[in-house]
Order: structure tokens, then C-alpha cells, then sequence
């Protein structure tokens, strides 16, 4: 019976692995989020202890594990997905086949990306581009190139970043998956527009964004969309963005996923402070930091407060957008370790104006603050600002005894982040 059991929701698996990036996405998330307690008692048979069947079972769990990685990633179950993925990949032997052990890779090299172990994710990614070719698997293979790039962005390589999206993309075209085609499209305009090639990223930015609509993805679709919306703005196009804003809030509304709907708030307060109504970019930020109010803390939600900061500048609140941004500064918030040219300029406009706006002795005591708070505490002050952008910057005895009292690596539920 258990083997039965294991064997049916190792197929569920692998075939919403593919549903996923599809356009019944949400409904194969609320497939897979109801048979939890099933997908979990596969998964414990299938790594328990020893019997006669134990490499039935290891084989199984292997799949399992795999065809899951994509799933335990977009609904931000990093805890269980790393520690499902690190077991399965201490499982592996010589009857494991390439393509499985490619999705335990490239699911670990995500997983780390997400936890912030930028040089572990870029080695698992690079393993798992090797074993993708080795298993001649095309749609995998532009998929983990597409992965690569973005460890070589978090780490400020953009050049080899960009060699890995043009690779990308020709493999997606080779092997007609459209799916991927868009998605290194979409990472490639928008790496041009960060370093302000305007007239490359246009074309490839619509092109991604055409083939994702075909394609039905909402979640991939929000991100061609957030991504065509930065190359709207820089472009000075605003008509056209306010377009993609509400395509944007669409596709987040039919969605009703989190990081899509933070997705669209935080592309909303853009086009409002490109229009100078700063407060009402101010509260759009604000809806997007209340979306993840009592929820682990996560790499995603973490991006959302530097536009929070830039935003509370705006409105005269230096002292609070100062604090934040210096935090980020610290811990490397925004996923990467150095900023593509645009946005860092975007960023430096925001630090002088901040520091126009305060004292000298209150500039240097805020950074100097920043270097006492721990993320957690971060976070939290960024949640009372959500609520009351008044509220006054934590007390120099709050600094202290966060320092004190928790580490100063991000903890993401019970991961730690050294």
C-alpha cells in the first residue's frame, strides 16, 4: 500500500512539475498545498529506514524530491525544501539517472540563491547546466543556464551573466520552448536596462512579454511585466507603463499570490512617484511590506524595502528611508552584492536627498545604528511603518540589545544565513 501511495504522488509530482509554469498554476499550487500531509508520508516512506525495497524507495524519493524543488520555491517553503533536497542528494548512487540528479541540483542552487549563499547557489547551478547536457534534456538545459545567469548577477558578473542568457536563449530556440525562451528574454532585457542599452532591451522585453501571455503563466508573466515596466520608466514612457501597471494588478488579482500581488504594489508606487505623488507611492509600498505581516521572513519580501525606503525619502521621512537602505547595505538585502549602475543611481539620488534633508551628526548616527539592527528587527520596524509612517526610528537601547541578543546573519524561519 505505501508503495502504491508513494508511487501515485510521485506522478501528481511530475506532472505538476510542468503545470506549475503553465497556465492552471494556482490551481496545481492548491492541488499540491491540499495533499501535503500525502506528498510528506511519501517522502518519510521513501527516505525511511532500510528494508528489502530500499532502493525502490530511494529512487522514488529522488523523483519525489526533484519534481517538488520548483514547488517548495514558489510557495516559499524554503526550511522543508532544503532539508528534503539535502537528504535526497546525500541518497544519490550510481542507479540515479542525470536528470534527476540535475533537478536535486539546480533545486538546492535556487534554494540557496533564496537563503542568500550566492557562491553555493552559482556551484549547484553550474553542476546542474553539466548534468542537464549530459541527460540531452533542451528545455532543462536553457532552464539552470537561465539560473546560472542570475547567480552571476547576484554576484556583480555581469558580463558572464549576460553570456549565460544569449546561451539561453538559444538553446529555448533550438529546442522550441517558449516558455524558457521568454523567460531568458525577460532576464536579458532587463539586465540592459539596469546598464541603460535601451534600444537592445525594448525588443526583447515585448518579445518575452508576448510569448508569456501565449504562454498563460501568471507568475511568469508578472515578472516580464515588472520587467517591461522598469524599461517603460527609463525610457520616459509613462502612458505605456501606467498600460503595464494595470495588466500588472490583473494578472496579480487572478493569481492571488503574494509575491505577485507585492509584485504589482511595488510596480504601482513607481509610476506614482515618476508622476511626484509620493504619498500615494508611499502607501502602495506600505500594501506590499502588510502582505507578508506574520510570515517567515523571505528573500522576496526583503526586495520590497529599498523602493520602501526611496519612498519614505520622499515624503520627508530621511531618518527612516536612511536606516533602511544602510541595512540593506549591510546584509546585502536586495539579493545582490553590488547594484547594476541604473539602480544604484537610483539609490544614490535617494541618499542625497536624505542627507540634505538631516543634520550631519543625525546622517552618521543612523548609519552607525544600521550596523546594530539585525534583519528581524528590520522587518519589524519596516511593519510599523507600514502602519504609521511617522512612527520614530527604533531606540538607540533597541539597536543595542537586537545586537546583543540575536545574531547578525539572516535567519530565514530556522535556516541561518552566515
Amino acid at each position: 500500500i505505501a508503495l502504491r501511495h508513494a508511487r501515485y504522488f510521485t506522478g501528481l509530482a511530475a506532472t505538476a512539475e510542468r503545470e506549475l509554469v503553465g497556465g492552471q498554476e494556482f490551481v496545481w499550487f492548491k492541488r499540491l498545498g491540499q495533499d501535503d500531509d500525502n506528498l510528506r508520508a511519501a517522502l518519510q516512506w521513501a527516505f525511511g529506514n532500510p528494508a528489502d525495497d530500499y532502493l525502490l524507495r530511494i529512487q522514488l524519493g529522488l523523483r519525489l524530491v526533484g519534481c517538488l524543488a520548483y514547488y517548495w520555491d514558489a510557495t516559499s517553503q524554503l526550511d522543508a525544501g532544503r532539508r528534503w533536497l539535502r537528504l535526497a542528494w546525500e541518497r544519490v548512487n550510481k542507479r540515479t539517472l542525470p536528470l534527476e540528479e540535475a533537478r536535486l541540483a539546480s533545486g538546492l542552487g535556487t534554494l540557496a540563491w533564496r537563503t542568500g549563499h550566492y557562491a553555493e547557489a552559482r556551484d549547484w547551478h553550474q553542476r546542474a547546466v553539466r548534468l542537464y547536457q549530459q541527460a540531452e534534456d533542451g528545455r532543462g538545459i536553457a532552464f539552470s543556464l537561465n539560473n546560472l545567469a542570475v547567480q552571476f548577477d547576484s554576484l556583480g558578473d555581469w558580463d558572464q551573466s549576460r553570456r549565460l542568457l544569449q546561451e539561453s536563449i538559444r538553446v529555448a530556440e533550438a529546442e522550441g520552448e517558449p516558455g524558457m525562451l521568454a523567460l531568458a528574454l525577460a532576464s536579458l532585457g532587463n539586465q540592459y536596462v539596469s546598464f541603460g542599452n535601451y534600444d537592445e532591451a525594448g525588443p526583447l522585453l515585448e518579445q518575452a512579454v508576448e510569448l508569456l501571455r501565449a504562454r498563460g503563466s501568471l507568475r511568469l508573466l508578472g515578472y516580464g511585466l515588472t520587467a517591461l515596466l522598469e524599461y517603460q520608466l527609463a525610457i520616459g514612457r509613462v502612458d505605456l507603463g501606467w498600460a503595464t501597471v494595470d495588466e500588472l494588478e490583473i494578472t496579480a488579482s487572478r493569481g492571488e499570490e503574494r509575491a505577485l500581488l507585492a509584485a504589482a504594489w511595488v510596480s504601482r508606487a513607481r509610476m506614482l512617484r515618476s508622476d511626484g505623488r509620493s504619498a500615494e507611492a508611499l502607501e502602495a509600498c506600505a500594501a506590499a511590506v502588510r502582505l507578508y505581516r506574520d510570515t517567515p521572513l523571505d528573500a522576496y519580501q526583503l526586495e520590497i524595502l529599498e523602493p520602501f525606503a526611496v519612498a519614505l525619502v520622499d515624503v520627508g521621512r530621511a531618518d527612516a528611508g536612511l536606516l533602511l537602505v544602510a541595512v540593506c547595505d549591510n546584509h546585502r538585502l536586495i539579493g545582490q552584492e553590488t547594484r547594476p549602475p541604473a539602480y544604484q543611481a537610483e539609490i544614490d539620488t535617494s541618499l542625497a536627498k536624505a542627507r540634505s534633508l538631516l543634520p550631519v551628526a543625525d546622517f552618521a548616527a543612523i548609519q552607525a545604528q544600521a550596523e546594530m539592527l539585525t534583519i528581524q528587527r528590520v522587518w519589524v520596524y519596516a511593519l510599523l511603518l507600514a502602519d504609521d509612517p511617522d512612527a520614530p526610528l527604533p531606540s538607540t537601547e533597541f539597536s543595542h540589545a537586537a545586537a546583543s541578543k540575536e545574531p547578525t546573519f539572516i535567519k530565514f524561519g530556522s535556516i541561518s544565513l552566515d
